[in-house]
């Protein structure tokens, strides 16, 4: 069993990188932009639930098998219910059993793949993290991906509804915006894969590498990250589209937004 402890300097660290919270919110009330309250609260929030996920930890490390995969299942479907709330209104309950299935199938397809492959450490104390770091990330493409999705159709409805009116699908009148919204959803990782290395160090990496681990076999590591956490955001982002996309058409191919 781990054991906790908590050394003055750590507090102190603590309490002294708060200064940055209020100058954060300083500067959003310096700017008008309104911001204090929220600012306050989400980190506050995120503070008390990444406290608690600490904790967890301690208890965490020591599950095998089942239980791992029941509470990667229970961060599935959270994230699930996070993503569909970036999708259209009305196609809100639509989107979460998509995200559901989109997310569980590409998470568990790249991680079981890995393990398969001897490319991941069974050990709860690997796969619990990696588990983490792969549902966020695929949970965060598959958000941008409504988002963007449901932005091309509503600004491009004339042109859409001029192809259905000339005898086109509705595959055919939208099949361009849907994949503008995939590639506008994979942008922002391929950005980032090329800015790592150069222009920022991955959290990962930079972990390792302040907790004494090698850094070639860090970066070894975060090397095999990059390439699960695409690989899963691009399953995701392509099967949530293709499943959400016909929501936007009823049965005789007419827009519903």
């Amino acid at each position: 069993m781990i054991g906790i402890s908590i050394s003055i300097g750590e507090v102190t660290r603590f309490a002294l990188a708060l200064i940055f919270l209020a100058l954060i919110i300083f500067l959003s009330r310096l700017q008008k932009l309104e911001l204090e309250k929220d600012i306050f609260f989400s980190f506050l929030r995120a503070m008390v639930q990444v406290f608690i996920l600490g904790l967890m930890i301690f208890f965490i490390f020591s599950l095998m098998g089942f239980y791992i995969l029941l509470l990667l299942l229970g961060m599935v479907v959270v994230a699930a219910h996070i993503a569909s709330r970036r999708s259209v209104k009305i196609l809100h309950l639509k989107s979460f059993w998509v995200s559901l299935v989109s997310i569980s199938f590409s998470s568990f397809f790249v991680l079981g793949f890995s393990l398969l492959l001897g490319i991941l450490d069974p050990s709860a104390s690997f796969i619990i993290p990696l588990g983490g770091m792969v549902i966020g990330n695929s949970m965060l493409r598959c958000g941008i991906a409504y988002e963007r999705l449901g932005a091309e159709i509503k600004r491009n409805r004339d042109v859409i509804e001029t192809y259905l009116s000339l005898g086109a699908n509705w595959r055919e009148a939208s099949e361009v915006f849907i994949k503008n919204s995939r590639r506008a959803s994979l942008l922002p990782s391929l950005d980032n894969l090329r800015a790592s290395g150069v222009v920022w160090i991955p959290g990962l990496m930079a972990g390792m590498i302040l907790a004494g681990a090698n850094p070639i076999w860090a970066a070894e590591i975060q090397i095999v990250i990059f390439l699960m956490l695409f690989s899963t955001a691009m399953l995701t982002v392509l099967m949530a589209t293709e499943l959400l996309s016909k929501a936007f058409f009823n049965e005789r191919e007419q827009l519903v937004i």
